[in-house]
C-alpha cells in the first residue's frame, strides 16, 4: 500500500497561487482543507462522515464526506 503525505507541499501549490488545498479520503470517509494564509498552507477544517465541510471562500458550500462514497 502507498503512503500518501496529506499535508501540502506549499511549494508547488502557492507557486500555482492556489488558494486552498482539499484531500477527500473515501476510505473514513473524510475532508480536510487548507486555505494559503501569509503564504503558508493553514488547516481550516476537518471532517468526517456526516459532519458538513462548510465553506465561504470562492463560494458557500457544505459537504459531508459520506455523501462522496455513498
Amino acid at each position: 500500500m502507498a503512503t500518501v503525505t496529506l499535508i501540502p507541499q506549499s511549494r508547488p501549490l502557492t507557486a500555482a497561487d492556489l488558494e486552498s488545498y482539499w484531500v477527500v479520503d473515501p476510505e473514513r470517509p473524510a475532508i480536510t482543507a487548507w486555505q494559503l494564509i501569509e503564504g503558508a498552507y493553514v488547516e481550516v477544517a476537518s471532517v468526517e462522515a456526516d459532519q458538513a465541510l462548510r465553506v465561504e471562500a470562492l463560494f458557500p458550500l457544505a459537504l459531508a464526506p459520506s455523501d462522496l462514497v455513498r
